[in-house]
């Protein structure tokens, strides 16, 4: 049976292929932890394109997951979660049903990115259909950091 290392893991002690001097893992990523920024808007019927700022990931973070609760149904709007030149780099356009339910979202690519050279700004795009008026809306932008 063979056993793989993945790229956080690759040339640390743990690497069976690794000799020394051996790389450490990079502390955002490995025994990091979890920070949180909470942003609470109340909606304005907002359109396709405009943003809304959620939160810095500072440089040397490293994306986990963006975390979104509405108090009422986005119905048809879409929203994609990334940065001002990439508006879905963390999250692809999608809705937000679920009332009173934290929806955890990140792609995948995401998630893979190496920790942040400089610190990044996060926002939600609005990506199709006004959002409605009056709706709670709550993200908590998750990123780890070595401190």
């Amino acid at each position: 049976m063979a056993t793989r290392i993945g790229t956080t893991f690759l040339l640390s002690p743990k690497d069976p292929a690794a000799t020394a001097p051996f790389v450490a893992p990079n502390g955002a990523l490995v025994a990091a932890k979890e920070r949180r920024t909470k942003e609470i808007f109340t909606t304005a019927g907002e359109v396709a394109t405009d943003k809304l700022f959620l939160g810095t990931i500072p440089r040397g973070g490293s994306f986990a997951a963006i975390e979104l609760t509405t108090d009422t149904t986005l119905g048809s709007s879409t929203l994609a979660i990334g940065t001002l030149a990439s508006a879905a780099l963390f999250a692809a356009a999608a809705t937000l049903t679920a009332t009173d339910t934290p929806t955890r979202r990140g792609k995948a690519s995401a998630k893979a990115l190496p920790p942040m050279t400089e610190d990044t700004d996060v926002y939600a795009t609005v990506a199709a259909a006004t959002l409605p008026t009056g709706a709670v809306l709550v993200s908590e932008l998750c990123f780890t950091t070595v401190t």
